[in-house]
């Protein structure tokens, strides 16, 4: 039977631990932030690079909404393939994964966003694509 000190001790681990990630994610957004402004600082003044007239032009839209389209469509299967992964026992294919995974009703319950996701994606491209013609 755990006593009040070991649960003392496992709420102050707890409260160390969200301490120690919170720290870190800080760490990661200042030095994200910090690489953007050396960047916005970077790119017009050493190298005389106006991104502003960059960003205007039709070509860079659509090949930003491709971009999208393509990282979409990238997430939606590589949320799947984990799925997969979840539902395929040691010594079993990915096929049975797979059919685990449908039986399991875990693809199921996630088939509206799976298909929005998609189709988003694949309006993006083509959208992309046609402002590019």
């Amino acid at each position: 039977m755990p006593s009040n000190l070991d649960k003392h001790e496992t709420d102050v681990n707890k409260e160390i631990d969200v301490k120690n990630r919170m720290k870190k994610g800080i760490g990661y957004l200042v030095l994200s932030i910090v690489v953007i402004l050396l960047l916005l600082w970077f790119l017009p003044s050493v190298l005389n690079i106006d991104i502003a007239a960059i960003m205007s032009g039709d070509v860079v839209i659509g090949v930003l909404r491709i971009g999208l389209g393509l990282f979409l469509i990238a997430g939606v299967l590589s949320g799947i393939k984990r799925m997969i992964n979840a539902c395929t026992l040691e010594g079993e294919t990915w096929k049975e994964g797979l059919r685990n995974a449908l039986m399991s009703s875990m693809i199921s319950r996630d088939l509206i966003t799976i298909l929005l996701l998609l189709a988003g994606g694949i309006a993006l491209i083509v959208w992309g694509f046609s402002g590019l013609m």
